[in-house]
């Protein structure tokens, strides 16, 4: 009798846990998609279809105003941050860089981290080589605000303005990423 009261007793702690726990639970949000895009400012240069500037984009972000972050993955089915390369150059098309699922909220701010993905540039059909001194930091923050609507695609469209992220020295250039957001 001993081991069939322990058996009812156990089932019916059992039965009021599992009742607790249903209770008020509330319908989360269906995540909408964001989309991060990059496209070229050219400036001052005249760029033809075989000139380059290999960049690495990297642990993009996106922050909301507490300062809590959601990381921005290259692909919907990617869970794991990837190192984009991409023509900091291309004009026919932009460059996706990131595109992830987020919560329904308000967002105030855009991270990249931004390296060259190669020590030379095409420019005009010439060589030239590109540097990035350790003196300038990497990372791009640009504050832009921005809401996620749940079930929709948000994008997010950046500008690498390429007259003022190369600086020329005689026969090479520094890179220093200058980027701003264009919507």
């Amino acid at each position: 009798m001993k081991g069939k009261s322990k058996i009812f007793l156990l089932s019916l702690c059992l039965g009021l846990l599992t009742l607790s726990c249903t209770k008020n639970l509330t319908k989360s949000p269906n995540p909408g998609v964001f989309r991060l895009i990059l496209t070229n400012n050219p400036g001052r240069f005249t760029l033809g279809e075989d000139d380059s500037l290999m960049l690495q984009i990297s642990q993009v972000r996106v922050y909301r105003a507490n300062g809590d972050y959601a990381r921005i993955y290259g692909r919907l089915d990617s869970y794991r941050d990837e190192i984009r390369t991409v023509n900091g150059f291309e004009q026919d098309k932009p460059d996706t860089i990131g595109e992830t699922y987020l919560p329904p909220e308000q967002f105030t701010e855009v991270s990249l981290t931004v390296n060259l993905a190669a020590d030379d540039l095409t420019l005009n059909g010439r060589r030239f080589p590109v540097s990035m001194p350790d003196s300038i930091n990497p990372v791009v923050r640009l504050e832009h605000s921005f809401h996620i609507e749940e079930n929709k695609t948000t994008e997010v469209e950046l500008e690498l303005q390429a007259d003022s992220s190369l600086i020329q020295e005689s026969f090479y250039y520094i890179f220093k990423p200058a980027i701003r957001v264009v919507k």
